[in-house]
């Protein structure tokens, strides 16, 4: 058989378009800066130092020096290379070559690396530069002098060893485009929170690495500009022990296609409840977003699970669609920990921030969480309860005091006494009889109490409260819950409830006999049923809703 030819031709894709189509692979600032410290782990470095200011001339400057193991021409050329040779440490941070450049070129069009790998030898710096590409039409890179400048930030950490600089000029996408003026206060506020953001992903990103007491991974340190990120343990482990762990040896393909077996661990945590802690530090500490700047660290956006990747941080806030989840379940965490041999069976994305799961694996991540989730769950409810009839006093103050002045006029048919004997009594149409209900003492004139919770979940219960008829509402009925947490800042709304649970609960009193009083906690508890039903329809609420920095 005469083999046949086959026509082909090279095709260079044209540089300027391509570079721009790869400034859209979807990085933000954080996961940019964090790419490049990748790097910089990767070849060994201790020290990694982080400069970012703003310059009038050209706006925002930033730059990521190190004390690695740095490279000469060929391995700056290499590095420079779109799709850079594979690392020969398998166990590297790095993934697909891809980026050093694409994080880069995300935030800024001017990309410089200075390096030595040598003491004695002087920095060599190389250039993407994409207006330059444009105007050439090819993929020049070019090789400059440091500046003073880039010499200056690479001795930070490398002054006379070895070590890597990463430069970012003409940052076009650092700020939203709304930020186009660097003399503004407005440019200087946004970039302030900007590093203050960057400052606590990274101590999330980095923390195994960052916490001289874990020794999972080597340590090192991160500086930015100038200070020192400490790490931040999201799981809190020094407020309680972990509630159990778990691996699983998964089965996948190794370069040469032969099969492997490799453990991906998972440990549950559940965090403290933001009102179990004492000081606005600790409450910080749990969760982030106690800090005006760092309101996108919400602790919705902080449960569930936390997925690393030879120790790295790589994706966090997921639930992977497990059923049941909503704030409830907001103190729980859970880490889940794998090497580079499962990146495939895993689908780990080109900026190592996603990954995917098999059917299988997900529903025996569902079975190890779904126990910790309930007791997560429950641990939130006892604290929602709480902290609901904590907050909810002030709400019904104002309410009480106009119940109190209008209670008389209302005509009620039944009074509150105390006989010969200094017992307690109930007097209505039926004759006189001991108080059937709670006997509260209150030094102010208040027929509206707020409780944690009440016998059989009703949702509110007749009482005898400061010697006066009065009823008791249950905070951690569903129906109190929406309601008034919907409702927290309409003062007209919140008097018109109460004055309707006061009335049922007076009317109740002057039906009240000893022969009828089945039937009349039957009704009250069919209508507390009832109403736990219709709450479903009224807007879900949480702790927050109850409280005035909500």
């Amino acid at each position: 058989m005469v083999a046949q030819s086959i026509d082909t031709e090279i095709v260079i894709p044209e540089p300027s378009r391509l570079l721009e189509g790869l400034r859209d692979t979807g990085y933000d600032f954080n996961t940019a800066v964090a790419d490049i410290v990748d790097n910089s782990i990767a070849a060994d470095a201790e020290t990694i130092a982080i400069t970012a200011y703003i310059t009038y001339s050209d706006g925002i400057r930033l730059s990521i020096a190190d004390d690695g193991t740095g490279m000469d021409r060929a391995g700056l050329v290499s590095a420079m290379r779109y799709g850079a040779p594979t690392r020969e440490t398998k166990h590297s941070l790095g993934k697909f070559g891809l980026g050093l450049k694409t994080a880069s070129t995300s935030c800024c069009r001017r990309l410089k690396v200075i390096s030595r790998n040598d003491a004695n030898n002087e920095p060599l710096c190389a250039v993407w530069d994409l207006d330059y590409i444009a105007q050439t039409r090819d993929w020049v890179l070019r090789f400059e002098e440091p500046t003073y400048d880039d010499i200056e930030e690479l001795n930070v950490c490398a002054e006379n060893t070895t070590g890597t600089l990463v430069v970012w000029e003409k940052c076009d996408r650092l700020l939203s485009a709304r930020y186009s003026n660097p003399k503004s206060d407005a440019f200087q506020r946004a970039f302030n929170k900007s590093l203050k953001v960057l400052r606590q992903h990274l101590a999330m990103v980095y923390q195994r690495f960052l916490d001289e007491n874990d020794e999972r991974a080597r340590n090192i340190r991160i500086m930015l500009n100038g200070e020192e990120v400490e790490p931040w343990d999201p799981f809190c482990e020094e407020y309680g022990p972990d509630y159990g762990k778990h691996d699983y040896e998964l089965k996948a393909l190794d370069s040469d296609g032969k099969e492997i077996r490799s453990v991906a661990r998972v440990i549950a945590h559940i965090v403290p409840a933001s009102r179990e802690l004492k000081t606005d530090a600790e409450q910080r500490r749990v969760m982030p977003n106690k800090d005006e700047d760092l309101k996108q660290f919400t602790p919705d956006s902080l449960s569930g699970f936390y997925i690393y990747r030879e120790n790295r941080l790589i994706h966090w806030g997921d639930w992977f669609n497990m059923p049941g989840i909503d704030f409830h379940s907001r103190l729980c965490r859970f880490e889940l920990s794998f090497n580079e041999e499962l990146d495939d069976l895993f689908q780990v994305d080109i900026k190592k921030s996603r990954i995917q799961l098999s059917d299988e694996f997900r529903q025996k991540l569902f079975d190890f969480a779904g126990p910790v989730q309930k007791e997560g769950e429950s641990r939130y409810r006892g604290h929602e309860r709480k902290a609901a009839a904590k907050t909810s006093k002030g709400m019904h103050e104002e309410a009480n005091a106009q119940l109190a002045k209008s209670q008389k006029a209302t005509g009620v048919r039944s009074e509150f006494g105390i006989d010969e004997k200094g017992t307690p009594t109930l007097t209505n149409k039926f004759g006189v009889s001991a108080v059937p209900y709670d006997i509260l003492e209150d030094g102010q004139e208040n027929p509206v109490k707020v409780e944690e919770s009440l016998v059989d979940g009703f949702l509110w219960a007749p009482a005898y409260i400061g010697g006066n008829p009065g009823v008791q509402l249950n905070a951690n009925h569903p129906f109190y819950q929406r309601y008034y947490g919907t409702n927290k800042d309409n003062l007209a709304a919140i008097q018109a409830m109460d004055a309707v649970f006061l009335a049922f609960a007076q009317a109740e009193t002057s039906a009240w006999q000893k022969e009828a009083k089945a039937n009349l906690e039957e009704a009250r508890y069919e209508a507390s049923r009832i109403l736990r039903k219709y709450a479903e329809t009224l807007p879900d609420v949480s702790i927050e809703d109850f409280e005035n920095e909500a």
